[in-house]
């Protein structure tokens, strides 16, 4: 099984690789930045933004700062406390573990609604780990795709990825929970690795 899982991931990978040296023409997002644009934040009207990513880059990453909402810049991610989630292409890394230096963790809710979600968990915490020695990607083991399976399915026919329903608490690099929902991988013209998540901060469980 664990054979058969690295194998999918290294085509997976290989697949994403080949999309992006194609590269997308685009209309312009909806932020009206225009085809360059990296983010693009929509106001849901109840507590809730859904965000837009351009992660098309094959090499670079984008970091957001969750609380405002906005690209940060950090000089080392790795070293550094300064962005909450980072992008590229199907990767989503954490400010935490093996990534970055802040306390970025996650909890997988299975199934979960997220305006249902107002807490964060009291346990069952992840972060990105140093890459496994079995597989061949040479990646870390991001919480995102490591956690309950990772966060997409994905079709080996079509090479598809489609978001698992649930809902992910996410901790900040300062520690603060947000509760976030993947949306999809793709833009409206079927475009990958413009990834799409709703989002909104979280209070912190209740002492027992």
């Amino acid at each position: 099984m664990r054979r058969t899982s690295v194998i999918i991931r290294a085509v997976f990978i290989t697949a994403a690789m080949s999309a992006a040296c194609a590269g997308d023409i685009r209309p312009d997002n909806p932020d009206g930045g225009g085809p360059t644009a990296k983010l693009a934040v929509e106001s849901n009207g109840d507590g809730t933004n859904t965000v837009t990513v351009n992660a098309t880059d094959a090499v670079s990453w984008v970091y957001l700062d969750l609380a405002e909402l906005a690209l940060v810049e950090p000089t080392d991610p790795a070293t550094s406390a300064d962005w909450d989630l980072g992008l590229q292409r199907f990767h989503y890394a954490l400010d935490g573990g093996v990534s970055g230096r802040g306390q970025g963790e996650l909890v997988v809710l299975d199934g979960a609604s997220l305006l249902d979600v107002n807490d964060a968990p009291t346990d069952g915490w992840v972060t990105d780990q140093p890459d496994d020695p079995e597989d061949t990607d040479e990646l870390p083991e991001y919480a995102f795709e490591a956690a309950e399976g990772g966060w997409y399915d994905y079709d080996s026919t079509t090479h598809v990825l489609s978001p698992k329903s649930r809902v992910y608490v996410v901790r900040g690099a300062d520690g603060s929970p947000f509760a976030l929902r993947i949306l999809s991988y793709y833009d409206d013209l079927g475009s990958a690795a413009w990834p799409k998540f709703t989002v909104k901060p979280l209070r912190e469980a209740a002492a027992p």
